[in-house]
């Protein structure tokens, strides 16, 4: 038997060596096609720490394991290793009085790495679970059964200046709130591949791309605005600019949820009159301007009839209404003003003898709709049918929401 001063052989290989180390690689090298590069990195530095580790205690010196525990402290890209180095250097300094029961030491250094990474495998294993239920929730779906086989043309569709400059306006409002919204992004990155081994690998590495929350916050769309509706007009009947924001209310980008293709999309919710505080495309509000009572809104439609219609919904419109809702044709107002709005204006209206309003509002193509929308941009597909009462000055206060 070797003496205290003397190197300590690392020992016979036998075929319950072999199986020990068969089960060992099994277990730390099967994750690798599920968490990826950043679980391969945390266990190439703690496979080094290890083998550092086990020629000190072969050879009964301390200061090789010491040294290699201390360097694994400093790699944060990888925290496995980092609580593994410090957990191996405590046991490295408890058993130094018994260091010559090498082979107890060495399997109280790999059991370390074995504990280590159970629990962050376990943790990886729980955070896939959560981060696939949110993905069935949220499936990619096709949307043909929601979208009308209307005939388009290929030449774009030909609008009034004031008309682009509300849909330009319209069109950059929804670009920011893409931008900035969390929910597209968070659906997107809830159908890529690289997003579910980052959560999964989430404790493998500290250098990593921003991590996607898996609340119900970050997923779910602004709700529908049940409450009665007041528009607000800064001189009289100049009643375009509400029109347009309760446009962006119904139409808002948050609802697409994420578009994967022509078609289809993940997290999609029907149109409908959203709340929307503090995202109001007309933000300068004057306590002096009219306000108007939206008495009845309801929602023409031109594509699933052969002829255009009315919804009669209850409260404000939506579109998943529409399914067995009860319609009625256009009456005169409406159908003198629809031709109208095709090409020429957003927005109609007539005063009655009683002080009130009928007024239809256009909905248009956007540029966000064509992912979904196989027609032109500017394409009529849609209006608002509105009677308004004015309300006395200080009578009511300003939808906002």
């Amino acid at each position: 038997m070797p003496t205290d001063d003397q190197p300590t052989p690392i020992g016979r290989f036998s075929l319950r060596t072999l199986l020990a180390v068969m089960a060992a690689g099994g277990f730390f090298l099967g994750p690798i096609p599920w968490l990826g590069g950043m679980y391969v990195t945390a266990l190439v530095v703690s496979s080094v720490l290890l083998a550092f580790v086990s020629f000190g205690v072969c050879t009964r010196t301390t200061a090789w394991p010491a040294a290699a525990c201390l360097v694994s402290f400093a790699g944060v890209v990888a925290p496995p290793a980092l609580l593994q180095g410090f957990a191996t250097l405590l046991i490295v300094l408890l058993t130094h009085p018994i260091r010559q029961r090498v082979t107890l030491r060495l399997a109280a250094c790999l059991a370390v790495m074995v504990a280590v990474y159970a629990v962050a495998l376990t943790d990886a294993r729980r955070r896939t679970e959560r981060f696939d239920a949110v993905r069935a929730q949220y499936p990619v779906v096709s949307l043909a059964d929601r979208l009308p086989d209307v005939p388009d043309t290929a030449a774009p569709v030909a609008l009034a200046p004031a008309i682009e400059e509300n849909l330009s306006q319209l069109e950059a409002w929804s670009e920011d709130r893409l931008r900035y919204g969390r929910r597209a992004d968070s659906l997107r990155r809830l159908h890529t591949r690289a997003a579910r081994q980052f959560t999964a690998a989430t404790g493998f590495g500290l250098v990593r791309m921003p991590s996607i929350y898996l609340h119900d916050e970050y997923f779910a769309a602004k709700p529908l605005d049940t409450e009665p509706l007041t528009l607000q007009a800064d001189d009289g009947l100049d009643l375009e600019p509400a029109q347009l924001e309760l446009t962006a209310r119904f139409f808002h980008p948050d609802a697409f949820g994420y578009v994967a293709g022509p078609g289809e999309a993940a997290g999609f919710t029907p149109h409908g009159v959203r709340r929307q505080r503090g995202y109001e495309l007309n933000e300068v509000r004057f306590a002096e301007a009219a306000r108007w009572r939206v008495e009845r809104l309801e929602l023409v439609g031109l594509l699933n009839h052969p002829e255009p219609v009315v919804y009669m919904l209850p409260g404000n419109p939506s579109m998943n209404q529409l399914a067995g809702a009860p319609t009625r044709p256009l009456d005169a107002f409406e159908a003198a003003t629809l031709a109208k709005l095709l090409t020429s204006s957003d927005l109609e209206y007539l005063e009655d003898d009683t002080g009130g309003v009928r007024m239809l509002g256009a909905i248009r193509a956007a540029k966000q709709c064509l992912g979904c929308h196989q027609v032109s941009r500017g394409r009529l597909l849609g209006a608002f049918s509105y009677r308004l009462s004015m309300l006395p000055k200080g009578g009511a206060e300003v939808d906002s929401e």
